[in-house]
Order: C-alpha cells, then structure tokens, then sequence
C-alpha cells in the first residue's frame, strides 16, 4: 500500500450496503483474540462470514436481529459486531443488527485480521507509556495535525521521543485506549484507527507503522 500524506481533518463516510446473510457455518470470535462499494455477492456464492459480536469491554451484547432491513435501518449507538469475509470485507452493526459502515482491509501481506492484532499492541504500548516501543512503532516521518494550528512532524526516532507529549497528548492516549480495535477504517490511504485519531500505512515491504496522529 503507497504511502500518502494524510489531511488535517481526514473525515471518511463509508456508504453502508446491504452484506450476505451469515450463513449456518458462521462462527464467534471472541474479543479478545486478534479479531461507492462493489456489489454484494449473492447468498449462494458468498464466502463465509465471521461474527465477532462481543465488545471488549462490554459483559453482553444482544445478538443482532434478523428482522432489521440493512438498506433502510439508521444505526444507533457504537458498532458491537463485525461481519468479517475472507479477512477482507468488514461490515460493523451496531447492537440493533443495523450497518454502521463497511471497509475492504486486505493490504499487500496481511489482512483485517493482522490489522487487529496489530492495533491491539499499540494500545497495550499507549496504556503502557511505553515511549522506547512506541517510537519503533513509526513510519517516519510522521506527521502531527493539531487543530488549529500548523502541523507537526517527526523525522525520526529521536525527534519523536523529544515531542512525545504533543504526539500522544491526554487526549490521543484517553481515544486510543478507550476505542474498540475490531473498529477499523480501512482506506487506499492508510488504515484508521480510534476514529481517524491514528493513521497507519502499510506498504507492500510488509512494514506497518504509525504515519500519522490527529489529536482529537
């Protein structure tokens, strides 16, 4: 995936469509293991689906209804499961079984799956204050858009450790730590995080790092 420069405000709108039925061979990853748009195949051709329907932090999610029509619903309230198909296609719901977006996460060497496992380091990195490993998570140089002002940059790993707290301020660490990692905008442009607050790249050298922080 090339590398691009990420906008100060980067804002996606992911136009929700109407994914496959899960079909009966559909199985339940659990939260913490590392869990416009071309048209939907048809129910018979389609690939299996996986359901990762328990948030992290949550103790019980209702399972989503099979009554909901996902071409007219409006969804409510945060996505609490994604429909994952062929580590690629992710469709979130939200509690009701309505789509709150869908993204397309197959990158060069690795897919939605190892987006996850990845996003969940970081966080465990930023909980920790780790700055040491934090710093080797980058792909430098790495930009800093804070609003209002002009932008920042890190262009290396010693430039990054000297402005660790305007990069992972109160404010980046409370959206990172708090955000569900199954939750991912998935982009030509990079791989967003924590709703736009981190942005990764990935190229095709199978390197993924942090290329981008947009302070909330």
């Amino acid at each position: 995936m090339r590398k691009a420069a990420v906008p100060a405000v980067l804002a996606v709108i992911l136009t929700v469509g109407c994914a496959p039925a899960p079909q009966d061979h559909t199985s339940a990853i659990a939260a913490d293991s590392p869990p416009s748009a071309p048209p939907a195949a048809s129910a018979s051709a389609a690939a299996p689906v996986v359901t990762a329907s328990a948030a992290p932090s949550a103790v019980s999610v209702p399972a989503p209804s099979a009554s909901v029509d996902r071409k007219t619903c409006h969804s409510v309230g945060p996505a609490v499961t994604f429909e994952v198909t062929d580590d690629d296609h992710v469709v979130s719901l939200d509690a009701s079984g309505c789509p709150t977006g869908e993204s397309w996460c197959k990158g060069p060497l690795r897919g939605y799956k190892g987006y996850v496992e990845l996003v969940t380091k970081l966080q465990a990195l930023v909980k920790a204050g780790d700055k040491e490993a934090l710093a080797d998570f980058v792909d430098y140089p790495l930009r800093i858009n804070v609003k209002n002002k002009p932008s920042l940059s890190a262009s290396d790993r010693a430039d990054f450790l000297r402005k660790f707290s305007m990069i992972y301020p109160a404010s980046v660490v409370d959206a990172v730590v708090k955000a569900d990692p199954r939750d991912l905008i998935c982009t030509s442009k990079g791989i967003g995080f924590a709703r736009g607050t981190i942005w990764f790249d990935d190229d095709s050298k199978g390197h993924l790092g942090v290329m981008a922080v947009n302070p909330p």
